[in-house]
């Protein structure tokens, strides 16, 4: 479809788009151009040649839009061009042409932008425009795509494993204001460097409360706080040998509530943050691992319930997370108490 009709790719900062059309690109063994609309001026995509013996001008391309094979034009940032810019950009998209140079049959037309509530500096693109493109809205759904990617790429483990535990809304959270962080996967990649930059696996004081402090503050570098204190929380209780990941599974007890209380009780709090996050709102949309996760929480909640029913029972009081698993665990829960 790219060959003939311009895609635009939608979605919040740092999610991987840019990644995206690049590794589309090499898979297609086509080179990628990439023009970055918030960076260009007009005359960055041509500039007028005065030819002194016809009087007349020719618009010039940079050489890097001028191949001779079909190839992928990428316009990252497209809505955050100023509105000269994107009428500039007007003939690329609709006619895959820069002046009088018409790109190779079977070039591909791409554009990214982040809708405007990501990004202060993005803007309504026109409707003329919008109405020649397609469009498709890309959003993480699951951590399984990018811990895939994340271990192909060498990212830092304690941030896979966190991720891998806590779940989606530690991988991405709310957009923030100028001048503030927040938490992409892009910025988790960052983290890693940071990580790996500092050698935290030589240093002296792992697993110690002050070795936790001390990753916080790196990573705090490159995510926002709320999820850095949460990461430093996490390797706490990592330090303690508990991993909500390894109760779900079944391959640790959960730690006995009367005398952990507070250990089980966050713990649930992270239960309830995935759930809430990853679970879908129709029962028939949860397939694979949505469904998994269903099952275990249930399986584990409808333990607890027989130690610990208050515990238990602090999750069903929770908008957040969809009915239809708050009406199965409470029929779950009245089964077991008959």
């Amino acid at each position: 479809m790219g060959t003939e009709q311009t895609l635009m790719v939608w979605g919040p900062p740092g999610i991987g788009k840019s990644e995206i059309v690049a590794q589309f690109g090499s898979e297609l063994g086509m080179p990628v151009s990439v023009l970055l609309g918030s960076q260009m001026s007009p005359e960055d995509l041509a500039v007028p040649l005065i030819d002194p013996q016809t009087y007349t001008t020719r618009m010039c391309p940079p050489d890097t839009l001028m191949r001779p094979e079909a190839s992928v034009i990428f316009i990252d940032e497209l809505n955050g061009a100023e509105p000269d810019v994107m009428r500039a950009f007007f003939p690329l998209i609709n006619e895959r042409r820069v002046g009088s140079h018409f790109f190779p049959q079977g070039s591909v037309v791409v554009c990214a932008g982040n809708p405007t509530a990501h990004n202060s500096v993005a803007r309504p693109v026109p409707a003329p425009l919008m109405n020649r493109m397609y469009h498709v809205q890309l959003k993480v759904s699951s951590t399984r795509g990018w811990l895939t990617w994340a271990g192909a790429n060498g990212v830092h483990p304690l941030i896979t494993d966190f991720i891998g535990e806590t779940g989606l809304r530690s991988l991405i959270g709310p957009p923030g204001d100028d001048d503030q962080l927040s938490t992409t996967p892009r910025g988790w990649a960052i983290a890693s460097r940071a990580l790996y930059g500092w050698n935290v696996d030589r240093m002296e004081n792992a697993g110690s409360p002050a070795h936790a402090r001390q990753m916080q503050v790196i990573v705090q570098g490159a995510v926002a706080r709320k999820e850095a204190e949460e990461f430093g929380a996490w390797l706490t209780r990592r330090a303690q040998g508990v991993s909500l990941q390894a109760v779900l599974r079944g391959e640790q007890k959960l730690p006995d509530p009367l005398e952990h209380r507070a250990l089980v009780a966050h713990l649930l709090a992270l239960l309830r943050s995935r759930l809430s996050s990853e679970l879908p709102r129709l029962e028939a949309d949860a397939r694979g691992e949505t469904r998994t996760l269903a099952d275990q929480a249930t399986y584990l909640l409808t333990t607890l319930s027989q130690t610990a029913p208050e515990l238990a029972t602090s999750l069903i009081s929770d908008p957040g997370i969809p009915a239809w698993f708050l009406e199965r665990l409470g029929q779950r829960l009245i089964s077991v108490s008959n």
